[in-house]
């Protein structure tokens, strides 16, 4: 028997260790037949098994990238081979618990919804809004570049933020920081208010590129305007909401890094009033 069909793959479950864990060198579709030795790549030295297939091969306490083969044999006819497949696993430090968030807007009446941002997060890491109270799921998994959307809240409420990173080990860690959306209670929303609420702008903070999202029963003209941190306009435009919900791209990746203020006007014809929403922009180039 061929210790090696070709429908063989050798990989890690965990590409990436953090200190205290390891993973496991499995071998995809194995032969009941067939032992699996693992080796380090770089010297030939065994570090888990023989054993069959149905076994994970465990390997731990790594302190850098680490290439290893498998060589494969079958005891009743002595062939053997060394698998092709040459899986790569790397130690990795575990994502920072000092890292910052906040609320964008902390205080709202009922049905106030706000995102909850990263500030200064990992690109290598993603990010998982939860109810500090329960560990409830908000949002996520997104990257530090998404706002953390809560979604309407009807009373105050405690987030924390778990970061990880993707494909690794024991990397993970819930964030020291925590943010607290407060609902006043008894207040009304006023007209600004079901502007504001229904104002999204994704992914947030961004690199310039985004989309401006619209959800609310307020049709017509909008005047759409963006100022940077001394009050100049950056751009302005006038757009026509025909539905409930509206969508457009922006793509304002020629401005310099920093905080811009994006300003939505609405004319609600029935009522002859101007709405205004207002949101903070964060542009990371």
């Amino acid at each position: 028997m061929n210790p090696l069909p070709l429908d063989k793959y050798v990989f890690a479950e965990f590409p990436l260790v953090c200190p205290g864990y390891g993973t496991n060198i499995i071998v995809q579709n194995y032969e009941p037949e067939i032992m699996y030795l693992l080796r380090n790549n770089a010297d030939s030295s065994d570090v888990a098994g023989p054993w069959p297939g149905s076994v994970g091969m465990y390997v731990a306490n790594l302190t850098g990238t680490t290439t290893y083969h498998v060589f494969a044999a079958n005891p009743a006819t002595d062939c053997q081979t060394i698998m092709s497949e040459k899986p790569i696993v790397s130690a990795a430090q575990p994502p920072s618990a000092d890292t910052k968030i906040v609320a964008e807007y902390p205080i709202g009446p009922a049905g106030h919804a706000t995102n909850v941002i990263v500030l200064n997060g990992s690109p290598d890491e993603l990010y998982i809004l939860r109810n500090d109270a329960n560990d409830e799921l908000y949002a996520g998994p997104w990257p530090s570049t998404v706002g953390l959307y809560t979604g309407p809240l009807y009373e105050t409420t405690t987030f924390n933020v778990l970061a990880f990173i993707e494909g690794g080990a024991g990397c993970e860690a819930e964030l020291l920081e925590k943010a607290t959306v407060t609902i006043q209670e008894g207040a009304l929303a006023t007209n600004d208010d079901r502007l504001a609420q229904g104002v999204n702008v994704y992914p947030h903070p961004n690199d310039g590129s985004f989309d401006l999202q619209l959800q609310n029963d307020i049709v017509g003209e909008y005047v759409f305007t963006v100022y940077d941190f001394s009050g100049n306009i950056v751009t302005q435009e006038t757009i026509s909401k025909a539905e409930n919900q509206f969508q457009k791209h922006y793509d304002l990746s020629h401005v310099a890094t920093g905080i811009y203020t994006l300003t939505l006007r609405a004319l609600d014809g029935s009522r002859s009033k101007a709405f205004n929403a207002r949101r903070r922009l964060v542009i990371k180039n």
